[in-house]
């Protein structure tokens, strides 16, 4: 149970599993997009990961008032089924992209940094005259300066400062680990990681310095960044096995340059 808000996407609307959701279910879809909030809001309150041993279809279907709509999510990638025993049960196979406390967090952390930037943006353009007056003073004596011209006031020339080179920042790649297992692996997910190699690391460098749309967010936005490419991982259900070889895609696989790629490409398109 994670509070009484669950994250929506406004892209939701357009998705491909919307559609076939309410064609399976013989709906239009704007019942279909009420009837999943309604199912991602029951389990955001009842279950702590997506995932709880009494959640059964008949349970999904009295939810919606649709007989049948917990099998039209299962055929659209939305829910999955399980068994223990004689039992059958269903879970939400990427609850943590948009339910619980770790999706709400990081929800909100992002928010917090498109504020941040837009406040940093408005500050510089708000800059008061004096200030600016003062920058500009400052720019004029440094271009002097740069061409041997004498200083204004003492009349010395005055030697072109050397450039401050910039200490790289340290790259945390346990951390980064770390955010992929908590994000990525468990069951009906992808392959869980304990340990963090040279070629991992070199993947995790290059991916690093990848530019996206004009910038680099791997490097800009830190962990931030790590953890929301990851949340999308999960999302694709051949990387957690739905497949015809049962294959699972591990840490090593999402790291490389061309997978991260796809997977945005895909969560954008």
């Amino acid at each position: 149970m994670a509070g009484d808000w669950i994250k929506f996407e406004l892209s939701t609307f357009e998705k491909t599993e919307v559609y076939q959701v309410a064609d399976l279910a013989g709906i239009d879809e704007d019942a279909a997009i009420g009837k999943l909030l309604r199912v991602w809001g029951w389990f955001d309150q009842q279950t702590e990961n997506g995932n709880a041993p009494s959640v059964s279809k008949r349970l999904v279907d009295r939810l919606c008032g649709v007989n049948g709509f917990c099998d039209c999510m299962i055929k659209a990638g939305w829910m999955i089924e399980y068994s223990e025993g004689d039992l059958h049960f269903v879970a939400l196979p990427n609850f943590d992209r948009h339910n619980g406390k770790t999706a709400k967090n990081r929800a909100l952390t992002a928010k917090r940094v498109a504020l941040h930037k837009v406040n940093a943006t408005l500050t510089h353009c708000a800059l008061p005259k004096e200030e600016k007056r003062i920058l500009e003073s400052k720019a004029l004596v440094a271009d002097d300066s740069a061409t041997g011209s004498d200083d204004l006031f003492s009349g010395e020339p005055i030697p072109p400062e050397k450039p401050k080179t910039r200490a790289k920042p340290a790259v945390d790649y346990e951390e980064i680990m770390s955010a992929y297992n908590e994000l990525c692996s468990g069951k009906g997910k992808l392959i869980g990681c304990d340990t963090m190699n040279a070629e991992r690391k070199r993947l995790i460098d290059k991916a690093i310095e990848l530019k996206i749309a004009g910038e680099k967010p791997f490097k800009e936005y830190g962990i931030d960044y790590w953890r929301a490419y990851f949340s999308i991982c999960p999302n694709d259900t051949h990387w957690c096995g739905v497949n015809d070889r049962g294959w699972r895609a591990d840490f090593t696989f999402v790291l490389k340059e061309k997978n991260i790629i796809a997977a945005l490409e895909k969560n954008n398109g």
